[in-house]
């Protein structure tokens, strides 16, 4: 090491040199080779490390290939993923992997995530304020969650013991309930000077749909802004403060500041009057054939309806409604030849007079004022069948209605509403209002096509939004070939995805991982597609920047692969031809040594010395300007659009250290080889 070590001082200059371009090319190599290497999950583990995340919000998805027909004929595919919600399955599986979470819904059981709530007794917040009494979902306080809440309580809360009408307020609320000013029942003004102040205190809470219902305060959890959040906008210029404005508030959605939390039982309590009413028909997956003309349905001789959509059961493509009542109790929706199941629409007008047969006899036996609830009952259940909503009036001493608004049925309501339906079809047997199930189908021109016996048919959301007649696959296609199908363009989905029942929740909020470790896991279980085509996702302000840089380094991996590589030969070759050079020049102590009885390998070793040497110092200084450079790189991408792209990460600094080793081998072993 001495011998080898002292020769380097022969050609200072040209060593100099020598280095200081091997290390430029190694530490370019190193650059590319963290596009080359790209590890989205490294990535976002560093940017989200690097932003100081508190909070992180998952969300599911799941993946699927998107059909598209024009009236019969397929014509385009693609992949495609959408965006769902959890089940208390699924957020518990969440928890187990990756620790406390909250899981957080706003009624719309995760198909729109940005549907708002508003607080109807309370002011507006300045349009200049960070804070804004607009509310953006609903935070489950179940077991798991509360126990890690306690900790942030900022009142003398139990949290076992919230109502289905308590809740939680943010400090974050708090504070913008003190700006915009918030009113009791009376009108008058209530103060808030101290978290103890909202106490007790009644918030009016309405949806965008224009459901309301009011919950009572019981404490104030310590979730506000960082304070970071307050000087950057005190120091945006004029100019700038609207968008910076505006770039705060998003972020401040991401988290929980805007969230009511509530108890477990607060969901089915208040699912009826807050469930966006634009959710009635949400399930845009039903495949059906559109007819060229519509299609009638006749009945003991009247017209009872008519369609211009059938499809078949089993459906051949997209969902089974599962809003689909069969007559016998079959569990499978399977028709054979000559059944069919119609919308509930198509057979009202046949329940329509065994319920004002019934009315008729109430009024009879009870008097008006009964017959009348009945009316107003048979009416809800008309709604909710056809629907799967009905109104709610209101009305005042006078008997004047006041108000009228929109409510989701719920499974219980609408269960009872086909029971009903049953036990009056059940009761009017055999009278002169039975229910016709021998039905004929007819074009509108008039031409006959067939008879066929109904055996069920479907209600609620189904109803509302897609009336669409279904019979067996062997009838269904003859009828669209024999109307003509509508020139109408439609999508379907195939998924191994299949929707559970109790989805609820938009939303899993858990608390950022500190460690390098744990961010990264979290941020590799993200986009991992499971069995049933779903995948949760990582949702913050980056997330769109990620996923551009992520299709980016796609499309170009192959270029900086290819520019690594050239960075690497050429750092390879200077060192190769330094090495190879100045062991040439030394022939002569090449000799000496040999002849005073050193052996080859020994030959080998003091030059070896000298070349580890150089080889250790250009990999050394190459690997501190990368570490240097992609820190920088990554500052003045985070101000600009809040992504750390570059990880000088193990793969990269590895690949340098096994270049550097092997060039430095092979330069001193040939040239020693040969002279020795």
């Amino acid at each position: 090491m001495r011998i080898g070590a002292g020769s380097m001082r022969a050609k200072p200059l040209r060593l100099a040199f020598t280095i200081l371009l091997a290390c430029i090319a190694f530490a370019l190599f190193g650059m590319f080779s963290t596009l080359t290497f790209y590890d989205p999950a490294a990535t976002a583990a560093r940017t989200y490390l690097d932003a100081g995340y508190q909070t992180l919000r998952l969300e599911n998805n799941y993946r699927c290939t998107e059909l598209t027909f024009i009236g019969t004929e397929l014509t385009d595919s693609y992949e495609r993923s959408r965006n769902t919600g959890f089940s208390p399955q699924e957020i518990e599986a969440l928890r187990a992997e990756y620790g406390d979470g909250t899981a957080v819904y706003n009624f719309t059981d995760g198909e729109w995530a940005d549907e708002s709530f508003g607080i109807r007794n309370a002011g507006s917040a300045g349009l200049s304020s960070l804070y804004t009494t607009e509310l953006n979902g609903f935070a489950e306080l179940d077991e798991d969650a509360a126990a890690y809440w306690q900790q942030y309580l900022l009142t003398d809360t139990d949290l076992s013991s919230l109502g289905e009408s308590d809740a939680l307020v943010t400090a974050y609320t708090f504070a913008a309930l003190q700006e915009a000013g918030l009113e009791d029942g009376a009108g008058d003004p209530v103060a808030l000077e101290s978290y103890e102040d909202i106490v007790g205190k009644t918030l009016v809470v309405t949806a965008g749909g224009g459901g309301e219902i009011s919950v009572t305060v019981r404490g104030v959890l310590d979730i506000a802004p960082p304070q970071e959040f307050s000087e950057r906008l005190d120091a945006a210029p004029a100019a700038e403060r609207a968008a910076v404005l505006e770039q705060l508030r998003e972020e401040l959605s991401y988290g929980l500041y805007g969230s009511l939390f509530v108890s477990a039982d607060f969901y089915g309590a208040h699912r009826g009057d807050l469930t966006p009413s634009h959710l009635s028909s949400n399930n845009d997956n039903y495949f059906f054939y559109p007819l060229g003309d519509p299609l009638e349905i006749e009945a003991g001789g009247e017209t009872i309806g008519g369609t211009q959509e059938i499809c078949s059961l089993p459906v051949p493509y997209g969902d089974t409604p599962a809003e689909i009542s069969f007559f016998d109790g079959r569990t499978q929706a399977q028709l054979a030849e000559g059944e069919v199941v119609v919308n509930y629409s198509d057979f009202s007008s046949m329940i329509q007079k065994m319920r004002e047969a019934e009315i008729a006899a109430i009024a009879a036996s009870s008097g008006e004022e009964a017959a009348e609830e009945a009316r107003l009952s048979f009416e809800r259940e008309d709604d909710i069948l056809y629907s799967g909503y009905y109104y709610v009036h209101e009305y005042d001493e006078n008997g004047e209605e006041i108000s009228s608004r929109r409510r989701t049925a719920s499974e219980e309501e609408v269960r009872a509403a086909v029971e009903n339906v049953y036990a009056l079809i059940q009761k009017y047997e055999g009278t002169e209002y039975e229910l016709k199930t021998q039905l004929s189908l007819r074009s509108r021109a008039g031409t006959a096509l067939g008879s066929y016996t109904l055996v069920g048919f479907t209600y609620g959301e189904t109803a509302g939004g897609y009336p669409t007649m279904y019979m067996n696959e062997a009838e269904c296609l003859p009828i669209v070939n024999a109307i003509g199908s509508r020139n109408l363009a439609s999508s379907i989905e195939e998924t191994a995805y299949v929707r559970p029942a109790d989805v609820r929740y938009h939303a899993f909020v858990l608390p950022a991982p500190q460690s390098e470790a744990g961010m990264r896991a979290l941020c590799s279980g993200a986009g991992q597609v499971n069995a049933d085509d779903t995948f949760f996702t990582i949702s913050t302000p980056a997330e769109h920047d990620l996923q551009s840089i992520d299709n980016f380094i796609d499309m170009f991996g192959q270029v900086f692969l290819w520019i690594g590589v050239v960075m690497a030969v050429f750092s390879m070759l200077l060192l190769f031809n330094f090495i190879s050079a100045s062991i040439a020049y030394k022939k002569r102590e090449i000799g000496i040594l040999r002849a005073i009885g050193a052996r080859s390998a020994d030959v080998f070793k003091i030059f070896y010395a000298e070349s580890a040497i150089i080889a250790a110092a250009c990999y050394l200084l190459a690997v501190i300007v990368c570490f240097a450079v992609c820190a920088a790189l990554n500052a003045l991408l985070a101000a600009e659009i809040g992504v750390s792209a570059f990880v000088f990460g193990p793969l990269s600094w590895l690949v340098m250290l096994g270049i550097a080793a092997l060039t430095s081998f092979a330069a001193t072993y040939l040239p020693v080889r040969a002279a020795a």
